[in-house]
């Protein structure tokens, strides 16, 4: 039986909260590649989405008066995590080359810019704008949403809050801290300040990657910014924390009907055969992945959030437990860390150590997509 979580040494809490928090923009931030056209002026539009409108598309004719097409094969939007950045790594957008290999494929796909730094609630609103858009262009009755991270929450705030239930095939959420994490918790310790110059050192990082940060204005404080991001830094990981995930899950039960995925990833040299991946849908390996450096002490932390055990470690990738990212209906587990899961930092091929591909990965949820499509007809 796991022990009662160890409280860390003060000092080390607040290091944690200058490196581990900062590391948080890469694996569960960046925001996604501009696949649509910007909505409105350009800026997130933040007022509430209208609650189970009439589905798109009903009543549609082709120019021969035929009616249009409703059902399956039906488009994929790409839902990204946590901060907002374009191209990380100089190209290939949030969810490297997945866009261009979807298209490739035949795939209506769209990966929206999110507000970065936002509640689940208000991404939310902002993400049924984007389903609305690619619903009246494709004329099809439903979308699937593949999630990474924070994504996966506001999906599931857009399901249930939002009434978009039935115009949802299917929801993937990849490492989604369904039950919070760890690291989030950090939060609640550091001095007043920190969390904005943390991010400044790593948007720098980002800059040096070739990446493009979020303007200095945006940065200077968690609230009252006018710079184009608008950031709530702080709503945005409160969203985060292990606390905040008890009543997220109670104001949010999933819909019955919906197809609901996850995935989770395993890192830190831990293999995905643990006691949390054994039973999910796509069997297991044992690959073993190598965290990249910049989750290498939000991993360790995490492994040691069961009590301190390092003959025990909890299986995570960097940012969230397996434990937490398991909900719906559990596909397994990924030799990935938070960035692995969707390609980056610019990952052109497999991994050297797990020979994780991610582009691999993407494919096999696509014949997933299609398994279920399979299903309606």
């Amino acid at each position: 039986m796991r022990r009662d979580p160890r409280p860390a040494p003060r000092a080390l809490l607040v290091i944690l909260a200058l490196v581990v928090i900062a590391a948080a923009g890469l694996g569960a931030g960046a925001c996604g590649d501009l696949a649509t056209e910007p909505l409105g002026d350009g800026r997130p539009r933040m007022e509430p989405a209208p609650r189970a409108p009439p589905v798109v598309g009903e009543g549609v004719v082709d120019d021969d008066g035929a009616p249009a097409p409703m059902g399956p094969p039906y488009p994929v939007i790409l839902v990204h995590g946590f901060a907002g950045w374009e191209h990380i790594g100089g190209g290939g957008g949030y969810f490297y080359s997945v866009v261009d290999d979807y298209r490739a494929a035949g795939v209506d796909v769209t990966a929206p810019a999110l507000p970065p730094y936002d509640s689940s609630e208000r991404r939310a609103a902002v993400l049924a704008r984007v389903v609305d858009d690619v619903l009246a262009r494709t004329h099809k009755r439903k979308v699937h949403l593949i999630a990474h991270s924070q994504g996966g929450l506001d999906s599931r705030v857009l399901v249930t809050d939002l009434g978009y239930a039935d115009r949802v095939a299917s929801l993937v959420t990849i490492s989604t801290p369904h039950r919070g994490t760890a690291v989030a918790d950090i939060a609640d310790i550091a001095p007043d300040g920190v969390l904005n110059p943390a991010g400044q050192l790593f948007a720098w990082l980002l800059g040096a990657l070739g990446g493009t940060p979020p303007s200095e204005a945006a940065w200077l404080a968690d609230t009252d910014v006018t710079a184009t991001y608008d950031p709530d830094l702080a709503a945005s990981i409160a969203s985060l924390r292990t606390a905040s995930a008890s009543a997220f899950n109670a104001a949010h039960p999933d819909p019955l009907g919906l197809r609901l995925f996850s995935v989770a990833g395993v890192s830190n040299l831990l293999s995905t055969d643990q006691p949390e991946c054994n039973d999910g849908l796509w069997g297991r390996t044992d690959d073993r992945d190598v965290v990249d450096a910049f989750f290498a002490a939000s991993g360790a932390y995490l492994s040691n959030t069961d009590g301190g055990n390092p003959l025990d470690p909890t299986p995570n990738d960097g940012l969230v437990a397996v434990a937490s990212a398991r909900w719906g209906q559990f596909l397994g587990c990924i030799p990935a860390d938070h960035a692995d899961e969707i390609g980056q930092v610019a990952d052109a091929g497999p991994a050297l150590v797990s020979g994780f591909d991610h582009r691999a990965f993407y494919a096999r949820l696509l014949s997933l997509h299609r398994e279920l499509e399979a299903l309606e007809r």
